[in-house]
């Protein structure tokens, strides 16, 4: 049901993406953890797929995740990034422990705009990686939220 439900939609999303007149600016954000790579340290390629589709389109990636800004944190993500062949333009780590998640990834979009991008989605795993607090509209900063299901 899980991959049933992740092809789905990444068909959607890829679909999606195909009508946009593309511009400079625009990206889409990703998280990393259960969203592109699961708990086994593998890809998720149906939504990797998703990335890659919007990179040779021209779209920018932006990645936000709660790992933590430690050197030892930057490090072992950016190998791993590598390793994996992940590009990217830009990525937010979580630089303090006390930030909790929904705040953290608030200030990250709200970045992302004032460095001028056009978030076009947000695709995640959590609801803090694509919605705001409840009452809060995230359309200012991202036009297509999609959250994922859980394996």
């Amino acid at each position: 049901m899980y991959e049933d439900e992740i092809n789905d939609i990444s068909t959607f999303i890829i679909n999606l993406i195909d009508t946009k007149n593309i511009k400079d600016k625009d990206c889409i954000i990703f998280d990393i953890d259960g969203t592109l790579i699961d708990h086994n340290q593998c890809l998720i390629i149906p939504i990797v797929n998703i990335l890659f589709h919007a990179y040779n389109m021209g779209i920018n990636i932006i990645l936000i995740t709660s790992r933590q800004a430690d050197e030892r944190g930057i490090k072992y993500t950016k190998e791993q990034l590598a390793l994996l062949n992940i590009p990217y333009k830009r990525m937010y780590m979580k630089k303090y422990i006390y930030d909790n998640d929904h705040d953290y990834k608030r200030k990250c979009r709200i970045d992302v705009k004032k460095n001028g991008y056009n978030a076009l989605m947000a695709i995640g795993d959590n609801h803090w990686d694509v919605f705001d607090w409840p009452g809060r509209d995230i359309s200012e900063y991202v036009k297509h939220p999609f959250l994922l299901p859980k394996p």
